[in-house]
């Protein structure tokens, strides 16, 4: 029998920014435990987000897994374990293993003793295999088939039952896959992966209901889009509330998935019965012609601000991905983008510049046509807020200074207040809403449970505030809890959504209220640049995605067509 160390670490400068100071549990360790131990093995995990790695204990191998931003982590774990366990086989696999895989940057994870490249249940078995027999793995074990998720068990509930209490909620895997085509998006270039590939309704209850008898009820539904496979989605979400009425529980689901979804109105409804609180959607842009350069045609076929409405109209918080730095982009593209904000009373957010993936079209696409810059993939809030790997069409400095107007405006308590609003007027006025008033995903109750029961984490949350304390901002923070009490008396609506809507802006004050030029490290196209090269030679030819020619002919046309546009504008331009 062996002993395997999983170890957990990622870049702490990006958790803190993006998780608020909260951890969330490592559930690639939870289902690998469940692997190792029907091997006959055992294992114990080590995560150093939440312990030092003083943790670390013996074992006769290490696994490590991260993403590309966790790399110096990594790195620096590697480096540690060699000096306290000297000759024990280092395994590091994960997104970041992919990721550096496709972009011809393997030699960066060469510190490893093994890279490890494909679906995790596959590998893990051929590893303790040989960890048993002695047999010599080579440094990068690749598994080119995909592991058939309707197969998989349930994670190890001893390992979720000896480490949830330092985790904020749960996380529950559901479903790998995407059946759409965005050409920024590496999800549909993973082999098999431009398709849905869901666990089973039965093992998803079940780990549900491992989380209720802990009393958990803010989980995660980690996937690439919940409604890629509409028919189990519906499945799981009736599974789900028969589940809660027969035990009457209360849960909050945040997921992930397509704006399609708007489409079904009787899902819609569902969810919101199941407990569904926060939904993340690739909103993108609000410019059609930036979705059709990306061939994102999912959130061209209607209107996508009537259907942000729509969805938010039952109850829910879209979560809104939002991107600048496309080659379809104008100099009215930050203001477009405030507009729909206010329009939609999104209160999640949160714009990013884009970049380019590893293995995805647009990642092809920017090398063949030279427009790819080095980039340091956890150089991410590590001195720059914005670090990126394309060089733009639009000039640096405008990129940078559209940027931080658009910042600058999302800031203002007005502007703030707006969105607040119109979000209450859409819940209000529509009749679409099934009010539920329990906190929701975003539970400042268990938020501040763990404030409490950590110092730091307690002091880091209280600085966090001072920027709000400014007249102008404060005058509108009264407004807007006038607003809520207004809507809790009127129309029975809770606070959750006041709270969730102070704490975005919270967030986005420390994230952006300082924010300058020094804060950018980012290139735009030479002056010499040759536009006929935004579409260049070999784009469609060097193409080799596992998945049918006629969708990445699909995903090609959309894109090339729009970007002629782009094309005859930079030329008449010049």
């Amino acid at each position: 029998m062996k002993k395997i160390g999983l170890i957990h670490s990622s870049n702490k400068d990006y958790a803190e920014n993006q998780n608020y100071g909260l951890q969330f549990a490592p559930v690639w360790a939870f289902v690998l435990s469940t692997y190792i131990k029907d091997k006959g093995h055992e294992n114990e995990l080590y995560d150093l987000n939440v312990h030092d790695k003083e943790i670390i204990g013996e074992a006769d191998a290490y696994f490590l897994s991260g993403i590309n931003q966790d790399l110096s982590s990594l790195l620096d774990v590697e480096k540690y374990l060699r000096q306290i366990r000297p000759g024990v086989p280092l395994y590091i696999g994960g997104p970041i293993a992919w990721s550096f895989d496709q972009a011809g940057q393997l030699d960066q994870l060469d510190a490893f003793d093994h890279i490890c490249i494909g679906d995790g249940e596959l590998l893990v078995g051929q590893i303790l295999d040989a960890l048993e027999s002695g047999t010599k793995l080579p440094h990068v074990i690749k598994e080119v088939r995909r592991f058939d998720l309707s197969q998989s068990r349930p994670m190890d509930a001893g390992l979720v039952r000896a480490s949830y209490k330092s985790y904020y909620g749960a996380v529950i895997e559901v479903s790998r896959g995407c059946p759409f085509l965005c050409e920024f998006c590496d999800i549909r270039v993973m082999p098999d992966n431009n398709q849905s590939h869901n666990r089973s309704v039965e093992v998803i209850i079940a780990e549900l209901d491992l989380y209720r008898q802990l009393g958990i009820r803010n989980i995660q539904f980690a996937c690439d889009n919940f409604i890629g496979d509409y028919e189990w989605a519906n499945r799981l979400v009736d599974a789900i509330i028969a589940f809660n009425s027969r035990y009457h529980y209360a849960p909050s689901f945040y997921t992930w998935l397509t704006i399609n979804v708007a489409n079904h109105e009787d899902l819609l409804r569902k969810m919101r019965i199941a407990g569904f609180d926060n939904l993340f959607i690739g909103v993108e842009s609000f410019e059609g012609n930036t979705l059709l350069e990306t061939a994102k045609l999912q959130n061209t076929k209607f209107d996508l601000i009537d259907s942000i409405i729509k969805i938010q109209s039952f109850g829910f918080v879209v979560v809104a991905g939002l991107i600048f730095g496309f080659d379809s982009d104008t100099d009215r593209s930050f203001e477009s983008t405030l507009e729909g904000i206010t329009k939609t009373g999104l209160l999640s957010g949160d714009a990013s510049l884009l970049t380019a993936l590893p293995g995805t079209p647009l990642f092809r696409r920017m090398r063949l046509s030279k427009r790819l810059r080095e980039f340091k993939h956890d150089a991410l809030l590590g001195g720059y807020k914005y670090v990126t790997n394309i060089k733009y069409l639009m000039a640096k400095d405008k990129l940078i200074d559209g940027y931080i107007t658009f910042s600058k405006r999302f800031l203002d308590g007005r502007y703030q207040y707006s969105r607040i609003s119109n979000f209450y007027r859409i819940l209000s006025t529509t009749g679409n809403l099934v009010n539920i008033t329990r906190p929701g995903y975003t539970d400042i109750g268990a938020f501040l449970g763990k404030a409490i029961r950590s110092p730091s984490l307690l002091a880091f949350h209280l600085k966090r505030l001072m920027p709000l304390l400014r007249p102008s901002r404060l005058y509108y923070l009264a407004k807007a809890i006038m607003l809520g009490l207004w809507m809790k008396v009127r129309h029975g609506i809770g606070f959750q959504y006041l709270i969730f809507w102070l704490f975005i802006w919270v967030n986005a004050l420390n994230k952006y209220g300082k924010i300058t030029p020094n804060d950018f490290n980012i290139e735009s196209v030479p002056a010499d640049f040759d536009f006929a090269d935004i579409i260049p030679a070999g784009y469609l030819e060097q193409a080799d995605e596992k998945i049918p020619q006629s969708k990445i002919n699909a995903q090609y046309k959309a894109t090339v067509r729009q970007l002629e546009n782009v094309i005859r504008i930079k030329k008449a331009g010049t």
